[in-house]
């Protein structure tokens, strides 16, 4: 078994191959791998994504399976999920598994993007408590003008990005 498999890499991939082929490639039926493509954060380490999605055309081919996807999602709001779903498959495309809400609510949320367009770090600080301090006067003002606005400050989801792109390979 190989959990993370999202985070492996090509040499992963030979030695994997060597544990589980003899003559063929998986004819020990002894692989068994555990990932999810949306949670590959590895790639500065070497982790390589399209490692994850050929082992599982191979699986295919050598089974004829599909693979198990468990889309079920009990812990997040259906609202929520949605706007998952939307994110995903705008950048993974066919690619990506759409969640679905064990329970679905009629209750709508806020959900809204915070971009850091204008940090300025503070010379006695590091980057990691500059951005915290940054985020959270972010988020303070949202929350204050929800509350100006008489709004309910009690269904807000709020991302926030910090030094990433939205532009990376899945």
């Amino acid at each position: 078994m190989i959990d993370e498999f999202q985070d492996t890499n090509e040499l992963q991939r030979k030695i994997f191959h060597s544990l589980t082929s003899v003559n063929d490639k998986f004819d020990q039926s002894n692989l068994f791998i555990v990932g999810d493509p949306k949670q590959s954060i590895y790639g500065f380490r070497g982790s390589d994504i399209d490692v994850f999605y050929s082992t599982i055309d191979d699986i295919k081919n050598t089974t004829n399976e599909d693979p198990i996807t468990m889309s079920k999602n009990y812990r997040t709001k259906s609202s929520v999920l949605n706007f998952i779903n939307h994110i995903f498959n705008s950048l993974m495309g066919e690619k990506y598994d759409s969640l679905i809400a064990n329970v679905t609510q009629e209750e709508s949320i806020d959900i809204e993007i915070l971009e850091n367009n204008d940090f300025e770090n503070y010379p006695e600080l590091n980057n990691s408590e500059a951005g915290s301090i940054y985020e959270a006067n972010l988020i303070a003002k949202r929350i204050y003008m929800k509350r100006l606005l008489k709004t309910s400050i009690f269904h807000i989801l709020i991302l926030v990005a910090r030094d990433f792109t939205l532009s990376r390979k899945f």
